[in-house]
């Protein structure tokens, strides 16, 4: 019995340790989208393009955005986003062996990557 509870407890800080994954620069440019038409009706679909040269355009129904990005650690920070040109720092982790950027954790809105 104790051997078992040494081999879960292996498995158990092996996944920990695989789903803590290094996020690298090279893996956060693509198309990003968040899928709120459920909470937000016809309007709740937002689409992030991320580029190789630190440029993102943001787009969803009420208007667009451009600017540039930086990673840092595991914080990807917009540069002039939204209505004031503010930061938009937001978490970045892999989910299902692919990044996705963090909106709303406790509400379940990300930004899934759709496209490399």
């Amino acid at each position: 019995m104790k051997a078992f509870s040494v081999w879960i407890t292996f498995i158990v800080i092996c996944a920990l340790i695989m789903s803590c994954k290094e996020i690298k620069q090279k893996d956060i440019p693509g198309t990003y989208a968040s899928d709120n038409r459920e909470r937000n009706g016809p309007h709740g679909l937002d689409t992030l393009i991320v580029t190789n040269d630190h440029n993102y355009f943001y787009k969803n129904y009420y208007g667009h955005f451009k600017g540039t990005w930086q990673l840092k650690g595991s914080t990807v920070n917009f540069n002039n986003f939204g209505d004031n040109n503010g930061i938009w720092s937001a978490g970045v982790e892999y989910h299902n062996d692919t990044i996705r950027i963090i909106y709303a954790d406790e509400e379940g809105i990300y930004y899934n990557k759709i496209k490399k």
